[in-house]
């Protein structure tokens, strides 16, 4: 008796055994909405998406295009995206400082000298020669704050009056156009287009380095977030989107021929272009130290860009 007591108990124990790990590998069929601008920094997740690392984990994603940082950002907050890498941190940390706890903060860009991500230019046969030069014109800029108030602040420091000076958002496909055109003067555009201007309208760098990086080298411009909503109601999907996306990075930083090859189809680069774009790499998960955020949310207070620094001691996704 006391066998078969036994017996039926082990039974009852495997089959609750098989129950909970059936359970535990149920596959969540969620579609994780990921958010992305036309400019090089998004190149990572097309590179995790266009090898398949995303399917590899077993995600679905849905991949969804605006055209500024500010959308991108509205668009998380409403839970209409669960996920967007390279986002404006200045946008961000504009965002929570008025209303925090919306994101959490994956990982970085690292925006550096010695790999131009950014370029001011004009027309090869503009008179503008200097900095100095563009008092009064029309800049085209990135839509939103951010990169006109970089720009506006790297005059700044270089004694540059820029009084008068009109500064013109326009959406990246529409900024080489209007250069070209003579509708604004000069362009402060980042990658693609800074080599598209370059190298196929043959416009002309008003200054040789990027006017991030120069004021802060190896710079966390861009944060990789989710939707906290989203990282507390899927923590699953959102170890293998961070998985995903870390092997992205690792083929731009491991195999630039296969990441160029990606940026040439998904930016629609010619060969020279695309041999010759600058790519930005995001920090590998495992390598962010959150000290890498806080350093640039304080030097982003230093020039005014933000009012406020946010409490960011609950940003960060663990």
């Amino acid at each position: 008796m006391k066998k078969t007591f036994w017996i039926l108990g082990a039974i009852i124990v495997l089959v609750l055994i098989v129950i909970f790990a059936t359970k535990s590998q149920k596959t969540d069929d969620y579609v994780v909405k990921i958010g992305y601008a036309p400019n090089i920094g998004f190149l990572p997740l097309h590179i995790a998406d266009k090898n398949g690392f995303f399917a590899k984990e077993g995600v679905k994603v849905q991949l969804v295009p605006l055209q500024s940082a500010q959308q991108l950002y509205e668009a998380l907050v409403r839970k209409e995206l669960d996920y967007v890498p390279f986002l404006s941190t200045v946008v961000v940390m504009t965002g929570e400082a008025v209303s925090p706890g919306n994101v959490k903060l994956v990982t970085v860009s690292d925006i550096s000298l010695e790999n131009q991500f950014d370029a001011l230019m004009v027309k090869g046969d503009s008179k503008i020669a200097s900095l100095a030069d563009l008092k009064g014109k029309k800049i085209g800029v990135f839509p939103g704050t951010t990169g006109m108030n970089f720009l506006k602040k790297y005059l700044e420091t270089k004694g540059v009056d820029y009084t008068g000076t009109e500064f013109v958002q326009l959406p990246p496909p529409n900024q080489l156009q209007a250069l070209e055109s003579g509708a604004i003067d000069a362009v402060f555009s980042y990658e693609p287009n800074y080599t598209i201007g370059v190298e196929k309208f043959k416009f002309k760098k008003v200054v040789p380095e990027s006017i991030f990086a120069s004021q802060i080298n190896h710079a966390a411009f861009g944060g990789y977030w989710f939707s906290t909503s989203f990282a507390e109601a899927h923590p699953a999907l959102a170890k293998k989107i961070v998985k995903a996306m870390d092997g992205g990075n690792d083929v731009l930083t491991n195999d630039p021929a296969t990441a160029r090859s990606v940026a040439k189809t998904t930016y629609n680069l010619d060969d020279v272009v695309a041999e010759k774009i600058n790519l930005v790499k995001m920090v590998s998960t495992p390598d962010f130290k959150p000290e890498m955020f806080t350093l640039f949310t304080d030097f982003l207070v230093t020039i005014g860009e933000l009012k406020i620094k946010p409490d960011l001691s609950n940003i960060f996704y663990k």
